[in-house]
């Protein structure tokens, strides 16, 4: 836990960590391509950049409900061509080309 605040009299405020945030400060987790938050992310043009330099490019919204009645708001983006590219066994098992599934999820109304 983290404490945070700058008052005179002493108060905290604790955060607490979601789940894989230890798991995403490791060198291995740094250091594996399969993993999309370790890619370049360009803002202006939505897209990824793998490390092989291809573009991984805003594809289309997707929304599901889950059996619990959860709603999941998924940005999908799909790579523009991963069938030559020697980094593809690292990177992904799918047999084409590589998608990558960003959201959030909202609870029941």
């Amino acid at each position: 836990m983290y404490a945070i605040g700058e008052e005179k009299e002493p108060r905290f405020d604790f955060l607490i960590p979601y789940g894989g945030y230890k798991k995403e400060k490791t060198r291995r987790y740094k250091k594996d391509i399969r993993h999309a938050s370790n890619w370049t992310y360009e803002e202006l043009e939505d897209r990824f950049v793998c490390p092989n330099g291809r573009y991984v490019s805003f594809m289309k919204y997707k929304t599901r409900k889950t059996a619990s009645g959860l709603e999941q708001s998924f940005k999908i983006y799909e790579c523009e061509e991963c069938s030559d590219c020697p980094l593809k066994p690292a990177c992904t098992k799918a047999k084409g080309n590589r998608q990558i599934h960003t959201g959030t999820r909202f609870g029941n109304s």
